[in-house]
């Protein structure tokens, strides 16, 4: 059974999204399931518009790569060189730190959808006790890369998805993958639906929003995700150099906003995302296959994020294995 047969067969039954599986430079199959707006019964196609929740994490992660290759920055500086008035307790944070998780910062400073501002988001993620001292363990934290974003744009002296478009997203041949900037009134952008709640979409929200800036949410579709995978492969936006430190794990698993391990296809170069308003979704690049697997979903599956109930038969079926339906 094929990746699209499973999740066609899945769909009456609650599943809402989008999957792309390719192999090299070859799409596979790219296809959209459910309603990106059940009031109005539009459907989710290949070109539709999702939440990258987390997976926003590699982005900011990249910017840093691109600022140290400037000599901007150093992913060993501590923070204090970016933010004044870092209390004592916090002096010895690192951007490394912060790219791992293992700054002992709190895992969030607000709700996602909060307005928030960027300064007094900083001072008040940084005036939060430290769950331990910097170094000593891991806590994933999405205040830590929100701070990341903000020291991107110190250090730019730009905003962050300003930076991110010309240095990053330009070069991989993104053009519908950001916040604000890409023209979003040309393209579908999924509603989120957790249960039976409609949540809309986040361009409803009020902006800025620095509780969530630099760490999630931000939109995509499948076939930005497969080039930016592709670029990746090679030179278009980090050395070979910022590549290695971007996909080293430090902390277990745990890289420069990704995570690699090795499984039964070899190594996997991944991360997912989620939120309770109904969005999730999974990047998946199975380095020693050249495959990769992009799977967006717009709806809840119960309590649980839909991308994860599916994504390990998704996994299986873009390998050709039996998936249980």
């Amino acid at each position: 059974m094929s990746v699209h047969e499973y999740l066609e067969r899945i769909t009456p039954f609650g599943f809402s999204g989008a999957c792309l599986v390719a192999v090299g430079d070859e799409i596979v199959s790219n296809a959209g399931y459910g309603f990106a707006v059940r009031a109005e019964e539009v459907p989710n196609t290949a070109e539709t518009v999702f939440s990258l929740g987390s997976v926003t994490k590699q982005f900011t992660a990249t910017a840093i790569l691109k600022l140290e290759e400037r000599g901007a920055l150093a992913t060993d500086d501590p923070v204090e060189r970016f933010v004044a008035d870092v209390p004592g307790d916090k002096a010895g944070i690192t951007l490394h730190h912060l790219l791992t998780h293992t700054s002992g910062l709190a895992m969030d400073t607000g709700d996602d959808y909060e307005p928030a501002e960027r300064d007094e988001t900083v001072t008040k993620m940084l005036e939060a006790p430290l769950l331990f001292p910097p170094g000593a363990d891991y806590a994933y934290s999405n205040a830590g890369y929100s701070l990341l974003a903000a020291i991107v744009e110190i250090a730019a002296g730009e905003r962050y998805e300003d930076f991110l478009h010309r240095e990053v997203f330009r070069p991989a041949g993104l053009d519908a993958t950001g916040y604000r900037l890409p023209d979003w009134s040309e393209r579908v952008v999924a509603h989120w639906y957790a249960a039976d709640s409609d949540n809309r979409t986040p361009l409803e929200k009020p902006f800025p929003l620095w509780n969530l800036i630099g760490n999630g949410e931000m939109l995509s579709t499948t076939e930005d995700m497969f080039r930016w995978h592709r670029a990746l492969l090679g030179d278009r936006v980090l050395s070979s150099e910022s590549r290695r430190k971007l996909f080293t794990p430090y902390a277990g698993d745990y890289a420069y906003g990704w995570r690699v391990g090795r499984g039964e296809h070899g190594r996997v170069v991944e991360h997912g995302g989620a939120s309770s308003y109904g969005c999730s979704c999974a990047l998946k690049r199975f380095l020693d296959k050249d495959v990769v697997v992009v799977l967006f979903c717009n709806a809840s599956y119960g309590a649980s994020p839909l991308a994860h109930a599916v994504e390990d038969r998704v996994v299986a079926a873009a390998f050709g294995e039996h998936v249980p339906v």
